[in-house]
């Protein structure tokens, strides 16, 4: 850094690669000087502390920070997170003239984090017990019921069923402080002992604000009571006693529901189902969910649970209706065409084997 100008007891303004800060110099031991940083643009290279926070990268096992928000099948009504999760890259310098470290931290609210001394650039995972983002003055059971209340029709069942996920910008603030012992900067005559000097940064971090599923069932009904598909969904692949993973697995459903109704041959067929697989875990786990069915298998879906969560996975499965297919239309007899055809929602832990398998059957029916 380069002091442009000032004297001890006096106000300097010190400039660094694109950073304006200003610092009060002080003389005497006891006396505590505060650098404050206000950054113009990206935070520049030589700052004493720096931290930004960090893209979810599940290689280097960094997740989302976020918020989710409960309640009952028609409203939301409380914060089920109890600790939230941030990373953040730390990286800085020791100061001019500096003579020892005396600590480093960030806060954010009443919460602090102490950090070694900075140097290279280092991934942190801070946990902290849940706090209102923004100080306070952001309501999350409020924002999701607003969400809610602004939509209606198919838009509201969809979001009941389904839930919303939301950035929120600034969600906390973390004041970065680093403290330093400094020596007196050289020149003749008498000088004074080192002075205990802090620098201060800011970091923004942004959360997923996650409004939880409300009613995981609403909207999606059996084609036909009595056909296969009313029966409950059996469980295919029984449970490992003792496996990690699936005890980790709280529960798994899968739900097949017939859409986009087409005029085919003179008969009204639904041309497509949408298969929706639940899942629920009790703690920590990573994998991928799949749907199985009749010469299909749909794209697997990754998710890294950071503790207790819930997860959906919707695809679509095309039918084939004519001659030659599992439901001809040439039935005959007075019988409507149709199909009986059965899915499975898999559940792989990260080394690909099998932790659970949900199977259900559909009859299709067209009119």
């Amino acid at each position: 850094m380069e002091l442009l100008d000032g004297t001890p007891e006096s106000h300097a303004r010190v400039r660094s690669g694109g950073v304006s800060v200003r610092r009060l110099v002080c003389s005497g031991l006891a006396k505590a000087c505060i650098l404050t940083a206000f950054m113009q643009g990206a935070m520049a290279a030589t700052t004493v502390i720096q931290a930004n926070q960090v893209a979810p990268d599940a290689e280097q096992g960094v997740g989302q920070t976020r918020v989710v928000i409960d309640g009952n099948r028609m409203r939301y009504n409380q914060v089920k997170t109890d600790r939230v999760s941030i990373w953040v890259r730390m990286q800085g310098h020791a100061p001019a003239r500096s003579e020892r470290h005396v600590g480093s931290q960030m806060e954010i609210g009443s919460f602090v984090h102490e950090f070694g001394e900075p140097a290279e650039a280092r991934i942190y995972r801070i946990d902290l017990p849940y706090q209102p983002p923004r100080g306070g003055s952001f309501d999350a059971v409020l924002y999701c019921n607003g969400k809610l209340n602004a939509l209606s029709g198919d838009a509201r069942t969809a979001f009941l069923r389904d839930g919303g996920t939301y950035a929120l910008r600034n969600a906390y603030d973390g004041e970065l402080k680093s403290s330093w012992l400094v020596a007196d900067k050289p020149g003749p005559g008498f000088r004074d002992p080192p002075s205990l000097q802090t620098w201060e940064n800011r970091v923004e971090v942004i959360a997923q604000i996650r409004c939880a599923p409300l009613d995981p069932g609403a909207g999606l009904t059996r084609t036909n009571p009595s056909s296969p598909a009313s029966q409950a969904p059996r469980r295919t692949t029984p449970s490992m006693p003792g496996a990690t993973a699936a005890s980790r697995l709280k529960s798994a459903t899968l739900s097949i529901a017939p859409y986009d109704i087409q005029m085919v041959h003179g008969h009204q067929c639904p041309t497509k189902l949408r298969l929706r697989g639940f899942m629920e875990t009790n703690r920590a786990m990573r994998g991928q969910v799949v749907f199985v069915g009749p010469q299909f298998l749909s794209a697997p879906k990754s998710f890294n649970f950071e503790g207790a969560e819930t997860m959906n996975h919707i695809a679509s499965y095309t039918l084939a209706w004519g001659a030659g297919a599992s439901g001809s239309l040439s039935a005959g007899g007075g019988v409507s065409p149709r199909q009986d055809l059965a899915f499975k929602f898999n559940v792989v832990n990260r080394n690909g084997k099998l932790v659970e398998s949900i199977e259900e059957s559909v009859r299709v029916t067209c009119e």
